[in-house]
């Protein structure tokens, strides 16, 4: 009998033992789902990120082309008013002038009236492939890459023929811009329930303002969660109500509500913009 006993208390020991692995694998399993879950999260917002960017975009496509044609009808009305030949040979009118070694054929080479020389579709099409190459970085103003890009134009319009607009005989025009670049240092400190989370810059929050001021700060001010932060009658739809806003932080969600038959379906609005947002 207490051979017995002996066996079976070992028994339920290496029993016990398998249990408490168990437990403690389960909670390692737990954390690790934690963990994905976080990264799905972090994944979302990036995805968020990205159809922003695509959405702003997909705006400046539209504006460019947008003055583009404005442009076209430009040059048509100049066209118009100088009465330049037209292309109407066979009525035993002059043929619009040809730029050096261009036929008929040749990808743009007869000159509409009006239209400078040395500018045509092969040209334009050169520096719209030039300033959108890398090496301009995207022509952000302040960056290197706007210095590049003012250079070209100035060296192409010198080119052309034509003389600076500016009373002094330059170019450029100086235009006063405002850089805002948030400092690291600063906590943000949440509380709610008598507890309270420090969150650390650039690894929990990013700071960043429009405000042109020295220094922003925001102390003893109430968070409300105001969902997409839409408010869109079009689709009976207010995130804020009569909530008094005054004075508190807003915490949006990015994007718009997920709705299939409202805010554009799997498609962004302007209500899960940025630019709608700020």
């Amino acid at each position: 009998m207490k051979e017995w006993l002996k066996e079976t208390g070992a028994t339920l020991a290496v029993l016990t033992l398998l249990i408490v692995t168990i437990n403690l694998r389960i909670d390692d399993v737990r954390d690790d789902i934690v963990d994905v879950r976080n990264q799905i999260g972090d994944l979302r917002n990036q995805i968020g990120d990205l159809r922003n960017q695509i959405g702003d975009l997909r705006e400046a496509f539209a504006a460019l082309t947008a003055e583009v044609q404005r442009i076209a009808r430009i040059v048509e009305r100049i066209d118009e008013r100088t009465g330049g030949p037209r292309r109407d040979a066979a009525a035993g009118e002059p043929e619009p002038e040809r730029t050096a070694g261009a036929s008929r054929s040749g990808g743009g080479g007869v000159r509409p009236p009006g239209v400078a020389a040395g500018i045509s579709a092969d040209t334009l099409l050169a520096a719209t492939t030039t300033l959108a190459s890398d090496e301009y970085e995207g022509r952000a103003p302040g960056s290197a890459g706007e210095e590049k890009t003012v250079a070209f134009l100035t060296e192409r319009f010198s080119a052309l023929g034509l003389t600076p607009g500016n009373p002094d005989g330059t170019w450029v025009q100086d235009v006063p811009l405002v850089g805002i670049t948030p400092l690291p240092g600063d906590e943000l400190v949440v509380t709610a329930g008598g507890e309270s989370r420090t969150l650390e810059p650039g690894d929990d929050y990013v700071a960043a303002t429009r405000r042109v001021v020295e220094e922003v700060e925001v102390s003893d001010a109430e968070f409300v969660f105001v969902g997409y932060g839409a408010r869109a009658p079009e689709y009976d739809w207010d995130d804020f109500g009569d909530t008094d806003l005054s004075g508190r932080i807003l915490l949006f969600l990015v994007n718009d509500p997920p709705i299939a038959d409202a805010f554009g379906g799997p498609a962004m609005t302007y209500y899960g913009r940025w630019t709608y947002k700020h």
